[in-house]
């Protein structure tokens, strides 16, 4: 309940202010080239046992998180519920919790697939080795992909989008890395070659454009998607509990 509530407290207040893993839908056509006005920056690592243990980095025109674990070392990514979900070990294999529900809801950039009945947040682990890697994973990640058709709102003076959290174990030490997403409004936004397309956002953000309340109707439509995976995650929570 917590963990849901936690994630519609951060949606709130950004209103205010081959293998599952990496099987997520990248446009056909995309361009890396581009310039995206969407980046990512990671500010802080406690403890920061980078680049030493391992190497992080946020890509804003993908929503994608990548990490490479140093050899000797062994990282696990923990996911929305703060359940193992990736793991490199000492040798560099690289595997996926199947178990895991972040495995499911990262599987697009529209939000995921079906997250089955036995993949919860407390289930044990039932990792699956990844083909084809070595010492290095990236995935799809909603904390730092904007969902919505039209650019972000910002405050005055300031580029900042929203700030994210993301758990690692490294070694079996704890390690927290908090960041922030910005928005540059000089590159065009059609170079946000991820913007999500949900049921009824389109036409939110169309009459966002021509309503006096727009720019909070365009967030609205934003959030939906957002909303729908914590209210899926906390429908599941509560099952689990009768």
């Amino acid at each position: 309940m917590r963990i849901v509530l936690g994630a519609v407290i951060a949606v709130v207040a950004l209103v205010i202010g081959a293998s599952v893993a990496t099987a997520h839908t990248i446009p056909p056509d995309y361009d890396p080239s581009l310039p995206s006005p969407i980046t990512v920056v990671v500010d802080d690592i406690t403890p920061d046992l980078a680049p030493d243990a391992f190497v992080f980095e946020g890509d804003g025109g993908l929503g994608d998180f990548s990490l490479s674990a140093q050899p000797g070392h062994d990282v696990v990514v923990l996911g929305y519920e703060g359940e193992p979900y990736l793991h490199i070990d000492r040798t560099g294999q690289t595997s996926i919790n199947r178990a895991s529900p972040s495995a499911f809801i990262n599987a697009n950039n529209q939000g995921g697939d079906t997250i089955p009945a036995d993949a919860t947040g407390s289930a044990p682990p039932r990792w699956e080795p990844e083909a084809g890697k070595k010492g290095s994973v990236s995935w799809h990640d909603h904390r730092i992909h904007w969902m919505q058709t039209g650019p972000p709102p910002t405050v005055a003076g300031s580029d900042l989008v929203q700030t994210y959290e993301l758990k690692l174990v490294v070694d079996d030490t704890p390690v927290l890395i908090k960041g922030s997403v910005h928005y540059d409004a000089s590159i065009p936004w059609t170079n946000y070659q991820i913007a999500v397309t949900a049921p009824g956002a389109n036409r939110l953000a169309d009459e966002a454009e021509t309503s006096s309340i727009g720019p909070v109707l365009a967030v609205v439509a934003g959030l939906v998607v957002v909303i729908a995976l914590a209210v899926r995650l906390e429908l599941r929570t509560r099952a689990r509990r009768r």
